[in-house]
């Protein structure tokens, strides 16, 4: 059938990649390559293009976190949850006059790339699957996302952090058991943010994440009840996290002026 040849064929493309001699890195060696490849593709972006805030909403975040619009550095700012945002007012409080809005931002989407760069670089053990990867990741995120990381939003950065997540859990091992717990607190710290810059972005990627986490609970089927329920632990805490960040979001815009003002936002 034609299906089952083309998957013959990327069967055989992936064998071919993966031949040859294996040069299997550290963690170390793997955090370093990637940082570096993410750090001069930064700045050759930098030093080519502008970085620009697309939409007037992450302006006026900026205005009220650096204390332009108000006189003083501000937390409330609507459209990201309050926990974040008090981090980037403690940043304007702490070092003024840097544009911490923006440079968290970038910083993000960053982030994401060298993750995402960490893992193919870990998963990949000969020098040609490690050079083709790369080269393959840095092909799609220039032609995919170099506009929407130039022209940033915090809806696509949420988008972003969401996405690298969602790739972190899924390629998190070969085999659900072997994941360690640094790599589950990465998906967890990433949904996380996700949540905090747009809510309405998290909830549209937990479909996919529902997807993966079944799959996972499939591949250790039933005979391996214990390593089942641990795979419960990264939901829990995510959620827990998540319903602690709306509480005190809640807080924050506790007011009946508060409440009128997000009802102005959510009708616009």
């Amino acid at each position: 059938m034609r299906g089952s040849g083309v998957y013959h064929r990327l069967g055989t493309l992936s064998g071919r990649i993966d031949s040859g001699e294996r040069h299997v890195w550290g963690k170390k060696k793997c955090a370093l390559a990637a940082v570096l490849v993410t750090v001069l593709y930064g700045a050759a972006v930098t030093a080519v293009f502008s970085w620009v805030y697309q939409m007037n909403d992450d302006r006026f975040m900026k205005e009220v976190l650096s204390g332009v619009y108000n006189g003083t550095p501000d937390a409330h700012v609507i459209f990201i949850k309050y926990p974040f945002a008090l981090l980037i007012r403690e940043l304007y409080m702490l070092l003024p006059g840097w544009d911490w809005y923006g440079i968290v931002m970038a910083g993000i989407n960053l982030l994401c790339l060298a993750l995402i760069l960490y893992r193919c670089l870990r998963i990949w053990e000969t020098w040609k699957g490690k050079c083709f990867f790369l080269a393959m990741v840095m092909a799609g995120y220039t032609a995919a996302w170099l506009l929407r990381m130039l022209a940033f939003t915090y809806t696509t950065v949420a988008a972003m952090a969401g996405a690298a997540a969602l790739f972190w859990y899924g390629s998190g091992s070969r085999q659900a058991k072997g994941e360690s717990a640094g790599s589950a607190a990465v998906t967890v710290v990433l949904a996380w943010l996700s949540y905090l810059l747009r809510d309405s972005v998290f909830y549209m990627l937990m479909p996919f994440a529902a997807v993966l986490f079944l799959n996972r609970i499939a591949l250790l089927g039933e005979q391996d009840r214990k390593q089942t329920v641990k795979q419960l632990v990264l939901p829990v805490v995510l959620f827990l996290l998540v319903g602690l960040s709306r509480m005190l979001d809640r807080a924050a815009y506790g007011s009946q002026e508060w409440e009128r003002i997000l009802a102005d936002a959510d009708a616009r």
